[in-house]
């Protein structure tokens, strides 16, 4: 049997590339990795990759063409990524009709196996369109979707984007009847996409390789100033203005407020920092670096908003990364983060400035030995139920037993 996955993964070299380029790793992309070597794992087998991965169109990022390249995997899998010219549309449609062509040769050069797994990471219809082309020649191919986040709930801040995404949903609700077997980040993606079936979905939200990080020691100087940091998309709907605020009102000595990523909220960012010692902007760093600022921070943070329709069809990949750091974490209560995180995650119940305010105080002020134990507790839970292997054996069993209601009784 030959797998496939179908998603944005480059080698570290390209990445490296797109980070001198000022264009971070998204928290999918590095879960997307996670995922891939859990199921590896579970199976025994290796995965292809075909691959494209999207950038700010030109002239955003000085980035006109995207290169193809193929590059081999350490466990003797293949990868293939998909190039195009990025221009505005023109991107999108290059990147569509590259990955069918692609996903062609693919299945003709392995349609003498006869069956296939593809897993489509992202609700992308580019990637769907590929899979498609792939179960038509090899058609006992079974064909799994990842969602880890809604298209209509993704970057919208463009007016371009916007009629694409609506373009691309259209024709992704009329090509999911294709797909086998859905593996959600959160329980109310089942409702909204009309998976009637409850046979046919379980929920993955994620997954965490410690393997990918490196750990170091903590240790927190009485005579530095200690750190609450954000990693992430610095987007103004995520509440990094109502943050910076509540920062400051509370007037903490001996604190600091760092943020690391990149967005629209940079400008702010980069203007508080020059105004107010206590704020600083690190900007994009590699996704290692940025776990290692996690642990040495004294308190993480998110400030999300809870009240937006999105956070029920998300569960940010950011949040076991916080976890899995062994720092104490500081979060709203978001709908699509499962309730049993809860209780290794400090909460803010009141999103507003003076809410925000009371909370950090509130955790800031607790003892150190107590941060230290719910950071490593959080940390343990992580590691032990949602590291790669063990989702991917959830995934795995349910889409098994999927298989044998469906066949009557073919397993994998």
């Amino acid at each position: 049997m030959k797998f496939l996955w179908i998603g944005k993964i480059v080698p570290d070299s390209f990445s490296l590339y797109l980070l001198d380029k000022n264009i971070s790793p998204s928290s999918a992309y590095i879960a997307q990795k996670h995922l891939i070597v859990g199921l590896e794992e579970a199976l025994n087998s290796s995965f292809d990759i075909l691959s494209s991965i999207r950038v700010p169109f030109f002239p955003i990022r000085n980035i006109l063409y995207v290169r193809s390249f193929s590059f081999k995997k350490k466990n003797k899998g293949i990868g293939y990524h998909v190039g195009y010219l990025n221009l505005p549309i023109l991107n999108f449609m290059l990147r569509e009709f590259s990955l069918y062509k692609k996903a062609g040769k693919w299945a003709r050069r392995n349609k003498a196996s006869d069956d296939c797994i593809v897993v489509i990471y992202e609700m992308h219809y580019p990637y769907i369109k590929a899979a498609l082309r792939i179960k038509k020649i090899i058609p006992n191919t079974k064909i799994i979707m990842y969602v880890p986040d809604l298209p209509l709930n993704m970057d919208m801040s463009f007016f371009i984007k916007r009629i694409l995404k609506k373009i691309d949903w259209v024709r992704i609700q009329n090509a999911n009847k294709y797909i086998d077997f859905f593996a959600l980040y959160t329980k109310q993606m089942a409702e909204y996409l009309g998976i009637k079936n409850k046979n046919n979905w379980v929920v993955i939200e994620g997954a965490i390789n410690s393997n990918n990080y490196t750990y170091i020691e903590k240790n927190h100087e009485e005579n530095e100033n200690k750190i609450c940091l954000y990693a992430g998309n610095l987007s103004r709907k995520y509440n990094i203005n109502l943050l910076v605020e509540a920062f400051l009102l509370a007037s903490i000595s001996g604190y600091k407020l760092c943020f690391i990523g990149d967005g629209d909220m940079v400008p702010f960012l980069k203007e508080m920092q020059v105004k107010h010692d206590c704020i600083s902007f690190v900007g994009s760093v590699s996704p290692n670096d940025a776990f290692i600022m996690m642990q040495k921070a004294y308190l993480l943070v998110n400030p999300r908003p809870s009240t937006e329709e999105y956070t029920l069809y998300s569960c940010p990949s950011k949040t076991l990364e916080y976890m899995a750091s062994g720092t104490p974490v500081l979060s709203t209560r978001l709908a699509g983060i499962p309730d049993e995180y809860f209780k290794y995650i400090y909460c803010i119940n009141d999103e507003s400035v003076e809410g925000i305010k009371k909370a950090l105080l509130n955790v800031l002020k607790k003892n150190a030995n107590e941060l230290t134990e719910k950071g490593q507790l959080a940390k343990e839970f992580i590691l032990k139920h949602k590291n790669p292997r063990v989702q991917a054996e959830k995934l795995l069993s349910e889409f098994e037993d999927h298989l044998y209601a469906k066949n009557h009784g073919k397993l994998l």
